[in-house]
This record gives C-alpha cells, sequence and structure tokens, in this order.
C-alpha cells in the first residue's frame, strides 16, 4: 500500500496564478490611500501663516499607478508654490519634509503588508 499525499483537487496553482495580479491591487489601493493622506498631511502641516489659503488648499498629492513604476506626485497649484519651497532657505518647503515623512509611513506601510504574504 502506497503512502503519501493525496490531492483529491488541484487548488493551489490556480490561487498562484491569481497572486501576482492580488499584489499588484494591493500595491495600487495602498498609494490610492496614502495620496489621500499625504495631502491631508501637506495641509496641515504647511509651515506658512494663509493669506488667502490658496496656497494651501493648492497642494495636491495624485497616485500614479499606471504600469510597473508606482509614484506619488506632490505639488503646488499656486503659480508662486515654487517660492514657499525655495526661498528663505525653504522655511516654508512642505513638498520635501512631506516626501521624507510620507514616503517612510507608505513603505512601512508596504513593509508590513508584505511581511504577511512572504
Amino acid at each position: 500500500m502506497a503512502s503519501g499525499i493525496v490531492m483529491e483537487s488541484d487548488t493551489l496553482s490556480p490561487n498562484l496564478k491569481t497572486f501576482p495580479p492580488k499584489v499588484e491591487s494591493a500595491i495600487d489601493a495602498a498609494f490610492y490611500v496614502h495620496s489621500l493622506r499625504t495631502e491631508g498631511w501637506m495641509r496641515d502641516n504647511a509651515p506658512w501663516q494663509d493669506q488667502t489659503g490658496n496656497a494651501r488648499n493648492g497642494l495636491r498629492a495624485r497616485p500614479d499607478v499606471g504600469g510597473a513604476t508606482k509614484v506619488i506626485w506632490v505639488y503646488h497649484t499656486v503659480p508662486y508654490g515654487i517660492w514657499l519651497e525655495v526661498r528663505w532657505d525653504g522655511r516654508f518647503a512642505i513638498i520635501g519634509p512631506t516626501v521624507r515623512v510620507q514616503g517612510r509611513a507608505l513603505m512601512t506601510y508596504l513593509r508590513n503588508l508584505f511581511g504577511r504574504v512572504l
């Protein structure tokens, strides 16, 4: 009599085939959710005093997950946003600090997500 594992049906192969699209979808979802958090963080932490509110309301974070490279674009929509970033030795900058803080937060989230899978 032979001993060993008897498989009545193969459930592993179909699940392995669907794994890469599920991973891609989870990464895309993380970027979408985190872009909303990033935009809110920028608005809450912008270091300048509002004169009109236009600069603060014009801070944006948009995900770009169309291909293999995933990006969250952070930017100003007001024409003088560049001066908030570079003038006075960056005293009023928000883009650089946002990339540092929110980039780390996103990478920590992804590490934790994949730490459960791998």
